[in-house]
């Protein structure tokens, strides 16, 4: 229990240093932020809080009430409750992926690689620690703490985190397959996957029922209705991939050309998104693909949220947890198969989160650079990865020419 303990100190520190430095190199949203009166959610979580004992009525942020309830509870300002709600979670989301780590791998680098990873992921961390008037990151501590709670089987755990979840956001949907594909087991009865479905349904039962009792108590002033949203959005999203209009808000190039457009918009919901991670994953793809199956409703759920909703690297990030797992699965795979040694990986890892400290130009620039810069730094990486294998290989070629 003392180790534990130590863990969980050790952690918070390292990460609340790592955090502060990230907070003090970046432009916060903070009212003297030029761009603070842009059109921006805060507005409306500052309006829910405001007038918390009436609702305020815009959908959908009527029905993300826990984190408003909070920052009303608070005894400080809106804008500083707001504040302390979403760098405490963000470092609590790193306590969680350092012990869901644990959890999956043996070796003391792992854990610390997944929590630097964590760290760099820039529409996960960076992107909150600068829009911090948001509900996001309590919704990401709940998804971690509902992934801990299946791997850990803890099923209590799981209907806690999924129904306080669903009362921060909707989001929390994404993590609910993941009970039944996590514990699944081939070649098991029918008996076995009754119970598994069944189990899943209980456990998941309070979260939907809160959430249906939201939606059907807290009715929005305005026309919310779900299928217009997914019908404008989904068109939204295919005249972008057709390179109709660029999702940035300035151009890159001079005169840029549909198919800019096109390749801009595609990237930013792949590697823009999920950062130089994801080559690692495509490489070992075959290796882990067990562990891909796993997970892929986590995967698959977060990626189609940009056919409901017009933002882009965000939605897509929301399937982080997946991601930094996968990366660790690519990693061992990496560090047996190839005998690479995994200290590169934490020297790599580091180097990924210290990178975006030195692009703060401003809010919206220095995000989008920040995963730029680390996706040539992976590539570098993979360059070095490759060059070792090569050496070993040729050690090991002509060692066994002299033995013959």
């Amino acid at each position: 229990m003392r180790h534990i303990s130590f863990e969980i100190l050790l952690i918070f520190v390292i990460s609340t240093a790592i955090l502060l430095f990230i907070a003090l190199c970046s432009d916060l949203m903070f009212e003297s932020n030029v761009l603070y009166y842009g059109k921006w959610m805060h507005f409306d979580y500052i309006k829910t809080v405001e007038n918390f004992s009436n609702i305020n009525l815009t959908a959908p942020y009527c029905w993300r009430l826990l984190v408003p309830f909070l920052v009303y509870m608070l005894p400080f300002s809106i804008e500083i409750g707001y504040f302390v709600i979403t760098y405490f979670c963000i470092i609590v989301s790193s306590v969680l992926i350092y012990f869901i780590v644990k959890h999956l791998f043996v070796g003391l680098y792992y854990p610390w690689i997944g929590v630097l990873t964590y760290f760099s992921l820039i529409y996960v961390v960076r992107i909150n620690a600068i829009e911090f008037i948001s509900v996001d990151a309590l919704a990401f501590t709940f998804i971690l703490l509902s992934i801990f709670s299946i791997y850990k089987k803890k099923n209590l755990l799981f209907i806690v985190s999924t129904a306080l979840g669903i009362l921060t956001k909707e989001t929390l949907f994404v993590v609910f397959p993941l009970y039944f594909t996590i514990n699944y087991m081939p070649n098991q009865n029918r008996k076995f996957y009754n119970h598994l479905i069944y189990n899943t349904f209980i456990l998941l039962s309070p979260a939907i029922i809160i959430y249906i009792l939201l939606i059907v108590i807290i009715v929005p002033n305005s026309n919310y209705n779900y299928l217009n949203i997914l019908i404008k959005t989904t068109q939204y999203r295919f005249d972008s991939f057709l390179g109709m209009f660029s999702t940035l808000n300035k151009d890159l190039f001079a005169n840029q050309n549909n198919y800019e457009n096109s390749l801009i918009n595609l990237y930013r919901i792949s590697l823009g998104a999920i950062g130089p991670i994801l080559y690692f994953i495509i490489l070992k793809a075959y290796k882990i693909r067990n562990y891909i199956i796993r997970l892929s409703p986590l995967l698959v759920l977060s990626f189609l949220q940009i056919f409901i909703a017009e933002d882009n690297e965000r939605l897509v990030a929301v399937g982080f947890p997946a991601y930094i797992l996968l990366y660790l699965f690519a990693i061992q795979s990496f560090v047996i198969e190839n005998k690479i040694n995994i200290k590169y990986f934490l020297i790599y890892s580091l180097a990924n989160v210290v990178l975006q400290f030195f692009l703060t130009n401003d809010h919206y620039w220095q995000t989008y650079y920040s995963v730029v810069f680390q996706l040539i730094l992976g590539l570098m990486m993979l360059a070095i990865i490759y060059s070792i294998r090569y050496v070993l290989l040729k050690k090991q070629i002509n060692s066994s020419i002299q033995i013959l």
